[in-house]
């Protein structure tokens, strides 16, 4: 009965402590381009590579962020994304970290599949895929793994993950920006300057 007490209560400690978006700027993007992102097919959580496109994507991008003041740049483990991560961070002069729970929104069994009509049913859970991951499951890794991130890491950083991972963070900061999930285009997440203020949302480059 302790234990179970115990746990419930590191349950709680953890929902309160992370109940608030933390008030920091930062930067966001979603990874350079892949050949599945030119060809319309679904990658959810499958491991692609940038393709030529991206790899320019990310350059150009590293020249644009160059006098950001980004101390850290902070992305999923899957290559598209610590690729592009590791591109810019090589021309930043900053250190690169991998977080897991960054990586993008299992398709389940249409991991690999082209995209179609069922995408839009499946994003709002009106299709259920066997194996993916519905929206609030995801929601909750990818805001509480950013939250951790904010919290961890003295900014400003520059976080890149995947294309469901924008409009997460423009719903959690009622932003409802809707450029979150274009390639390589990064924005800048303004944290309310006091009581009254909204967070904001800038294109950089």
């Amino acid at each position: 009965m302790k234990k179970v007490l115990s746990q419930l209560f590191l349950i709680l400690f953890a929902q309160a402590l992370y109940a608030e978006f933390p008030q920091r700027n930062f930067y966001f993007m979603r990874h350079a381009e892949t050949q599945q992102n030119h060809d319309r097919v679904a990658q959810g959580n499958l491991d692609t590579s940038l393709n030529s496109t991206g790899v320019k994507q990310a350059k150009k991008i590293a020249r644009a962020l160059k006098n950001k003041g980004i101390t850290c740049v902070i992305t999923s483990k899957l290559e598209r994304a610590r690729v592009t991560g590791e591109i810019i961070a090589r021309k930043l002069g900053v250190p690169l970290v991998t977080f897991d729970n960054l990586r993008g929104r299992s398709k389940g069994i249409m991991n690999g599949k082209p995209f179609g009509e069922w995408v839009q049913e499946w994003k709002v859970d009106k299709l259920i895929i066997p194996g993916a991951e519905k929206s609030q499951e995801f929601h909750d890794r990818i805001i509480g793994c950013i939250q951790d991130i904010l919290m961890r890491f003295p900014g400003p950083i520059l976080i890149i993950s995947h294309g469901d991972t924008g409009p997460a963070l423009s719903k959690e900061t009622h932003t409802h920006y809707t450029k979150t999930a274009i390639n390589a285009f990064p924005l800048f997440f303004e944290a309310p300057k006091h009581d009254n203020d909204t967070w904001k949302v800038y294109q950089v480059a």
